[in-house]
């Protein structure tokens, strides 16, 4: 994921750029292997999907034991509490960039301090 990371650094300036979507949605496909890699997530071995391409393919929580990484442990609380909803790889992708709607967890307080009232997307979080 560090490597993905270091792409999105601009050497002249010295800064990353956050905005850039496609570095975005890499490194959130780099969240995913990496909780794959770690045993925490898989595909479901679901014959009648094998078909389809793997970001199709729906996605499994494994094991919800924290990582010790704070980004992979929000990543996979987010993953267990939407388990009812059988998402696929490109869905979780699309949901971890924020673009999105977030599931509403009215119990914990977003990053303004106030309980989640709605979802809401990057672009909305962006004010674009």
């Amino acid at each position: 994921m560090e490597e993905v990371l270091l792409l999105g650094l601009k050497d002249k300036q010295g800064y990353l750029s956050f905005w850039n979507d496609n570095i975005s949605y890499a490194l959130r496909g780099c969240i995913l292997i990496e909780l794959a890699l770690r045993r925490r997530i898989a595909l479901v071995r679901d014959p009648n999907r094998r078909q389809l391409p793997l970001a199709e393919r729906i996605v499994e929580v494994l094991d919800e034991r924290q990582t010790g990484e704070t980004i992979l442990d929000e990543a996979l609380r987010m993953m267990k509490a939407q388990e009812q909803e059988r998402m696929s790889v490109n869905s979780w992708i699309d949901l971890l960039s924020g673009e999105s709607p977030l599931p509403a967890d009215p119990d914990r307080p977003s990053a303004s301090g106030r309980a989640n009232a709605h979802s809401t997307t990057a672009r909305e979080r962006r004010g674009t």
